[in-house]
């Protein structure tokens, strides 16, 4: 996995540096054989004036998958980067699944989207409503309409 680091406005330390390839390293390592590169761009959006400004952007190029684009900003360069790399691993981890899923039949597996989900109401129903309370309503608005 090609890691490449630029910084923008200002120098980049050798500090940073390593605490950018580490992070991403430890946030996108366990997918090194999908990941073909890893371009990370630092920025002061407002220079020296200060305030939530220090940009963190990082782009994941996958193998057969679009670009995962990341962007976060901070008051704090350090956390921006921390964030931002926590935030592609979750984006890289959410779109090699969903690949994953759909080229296994067309479907997502048990467990992903919305019909997994599990309530206490009844089937097609609301809470506090049965299924003949349900027909008994229909009854009467048929009743009502004739």
């Amino acid at each position: 996995m090609e890691i490449q680091v630029q910084s923008r406005g200002f120098c980049l330390t050798e500090a940073l540096y390593e605490h950018v390839t580490s992070r991403a390293q430890h946030a996108l390592g366990h997918h090194a054989r999908r990941v073909r590169r890893v371009a990370v761009r630092l920025f002061d959006a407002n220079g020296p004036r200060g305030g939530l400004d220090k940009h963190c952007a990082i782009r994941v190029h996958l193998d057969e998958v679009p670009v995962v684009v990341i962007d976060d900003c901070d008051e704090d360069l350090y956390a921006a980067v921390d964030r931002a790399t926590q935030r592609a691993s979750i984006a890289v981890d959410r779109k090699l699944t969903r690949r994953r899923d759909w080229s296994r039949g067309g479907r997502p597996r048990a467990g992903r989207g919305i019909d997994s989900i599990e309530t206490d109401w009844p089937a097609g129903g609301v809470p506090g409503e049965s299924g003949q309370d349900r027909a008994d309503d229909a009854h009467r608005s048929l009743e009502v309409e004739h």
